[in-house]
């Protein structure tokens, strides 16, 4: 930017002495509100790129009033706070640090409907949407929407709490969304100067014609931004943050207060859950030790129970008798000391024994009643005559119920005719007539055809002549003169 106001420095001055006076004096006044629109644009500006601008322009040739309105621009730019969010467009956003400056007196009369209670909350936050687009405000930040809200706020508008006031903002911005897609802009600034004259080309002769300007105090602005609550930069500025602590900041200095007291409350939870771990130690090191430690009982290892017997005495058993019947000798059970008792033991009842389960000896049982014993029990039969009667009983009904279907079936008229069907195929041609010869005249004239059934039902066919002869194949037939004419 500093090369480029010396390069316009020097291209003035070339310029004079080409053009006349009337020409050249359009043209520089151009050139200068095009440097000026471009020095307000400029993102962030540090203290020596200011003192470096305003260097440069100093060497402009250019009236004195040109000169210090530069310095201004150049000033006002450092004194600005830019945001760094940027619209889709790439344009920066539009910073608003002071809106009741830009408050006239037909504005005030406007007031007086905000203070209405009857009087819509729609209305009145159109109001405030008018004045934005009226001075070039098309694009604010999310810190400059909430600054117009509270402006509205201080004069009337009812936002009792942070739930209200956040629902204003919203309907502020839908309403400049809206309206803007009308609105013309013809000059673009990316922070909102805090003396309305400054505004960049003719905003200030559009948006205030023949009104007078009345501003708000902006003590009265931050007393409703501290009532209603702290703006936001974006959407994750308004989660709640303090889960742990059951009350919320309302303000800069008791969001301060209420995180320093968070702080407190997280390390006393890490304080704590240290002193559980070391608990966790300890306990674990005296587990039967018997140091309580810590007003801690601690228990110790479970003692083991002796294992219960099925019977009262163990059964002495010959070492012959096992020999002959291959069985492996019983170990009796050792006899154990008294076991040591822990404290668990020592406060638990014991548990009530199992009833033992006495099994007779088998060798105190003769070889003659063993034989009995087993011949009872595959063979006596005497316990279950019922059940057996039973099944028999079943069965016959089954075998009657059969019979009287075959009956049945064997008596209806369909059985009957299905039956002799049967039979008729079962006896062959041969039982249908008496003869077993069967004799008839054949198509050629004089000759006869005989068909003769063997027992077994086999048809033997013969052609006869008129004079007798019997032939047994057609082809000794037409040999003696025999025609086929059955085709």
């Amino acid at each position: 930017m500093v090369k480029d106001i010396a390069s316009l420095a020097t291209f003035l001055k070339e310029q004079r002495g080409l053009l006349d006076a009337a020409g050249w004096s359009s043209a520089a006044e151009q050139h200068i509100s095009n440097l000026d629109l471009r020095i307000k644009k400029l993102a962030n500006v540090t203290t020596e790129e200011a003192t470096a601008l305003t260097t440069a322009v100093q060497t402009l040739p250019v009236t004195a009033e040109a000169k210090q309105k530069l310095s201004q621009t150049i000033s006002t730019t450092l004194l600005a706070k830019k945001d760094k969010v940027v619209v889709k467009g790439g344009a920066q956003l539009q910073g608003v640090d002071a809106f009741g400056a830009y408050i006239s007196k037909r504005d005030k009369e406007c007031w007086e409907l905000l203070a209405d209670p009857d009087t819509h909350a729609v209305h009145k936050v159109d109001v405030l949407a008018s004045r934005c687009l009226k001075i070039g405000l098309h694009y604010m930040t999310e810190a400059g929407y909430g600054r117009v809200v509270a402006t509205g706020v201080a004069c009337g508008l009812e936002a009792d709490s942070h739930k209200a006031f956040l629902e204003h903002v919203r309907c502020l911005k839908d309403k400049v969304k809206t309206r803007r897609k009308s609105s013309k802009l013809d000059s673009y600034y990316t922070h909102l100067p805090p003396n309305p004259r400054e505004l960049p080309g003719d905003l200030f002769q559009n948006a205030f014609q023949d009104e007078t300007l009345d501003p708000v105090s902006e003590v009265l602005v931050t007393a409703a931004l501290d009532k209603t609550g702290t703006l936001r930069k974006s959407k994750k500025a308004l989660e709640d943050s303090t889960a742990l602590v059951p009350w919320t900041a309302s303000s800069s200095s008791s969001s301060k207060r209420a995180t320093g007291e968070q702080e407190q409350v997280q390390q006393m939870m890490r304080f704590m859950s240290m002193y559980h771990m070391m608990q966790k130690m300890q306990q674990g090191e005296n587990v039967g030790s018997g140091n309580d430690g810590l007003n801690l009982h601690i228990f110790g290892q479970p003692a083991k129970r002796k294992p219960k017997a099925l019977m009262d005495k163990p059964v002495e058993t010959q070492p012959n008798e096992t020999a002959t019947h291959g069985a492996a000798p019983r170990e009796e059970p050792t006899q154990q000391g008294p076991e040591e008792k822990g404290p668990a033991q020592q406060t638990m009842p014991e548990e009530p024994a199992a009833p033992v389960l006495h099994i007779p000896d088998i060798n105190s049982i003769s070889v003659q009643e063993q034989a009995n014993w087993l011949k009872s029990d595959g063979s006596n039969t005497s316990e279950k005559p019922k059940v057996k009667a039973k099944a028999k009983a079943k069965e016959k009904a089954k075998a009657k119920a059969k019979a009287s279907c075959k009956a049945f079936a064997k008596s209806s008229p369909k059985a009957i005719a299905k039956g002799k069907a049967k039979a008729k195929a079962k006896q062959g041609p041969a039982s249908t007539s008496s003869k077993a010869v069967i004799r008839r005249p054949a198509a050629c004239r004089g000759w006869d055809i005989e068909d003769r059934f063997r027992a077994s039902g086999q048809r033997d066919r013969y052609f006869v002549s008129p004079s007798g002869s019997a032939f047994r194949t057609m082809a000794e037939a037409e040999s003696q003169g025999y025609v086929n004419m059955e085709g």
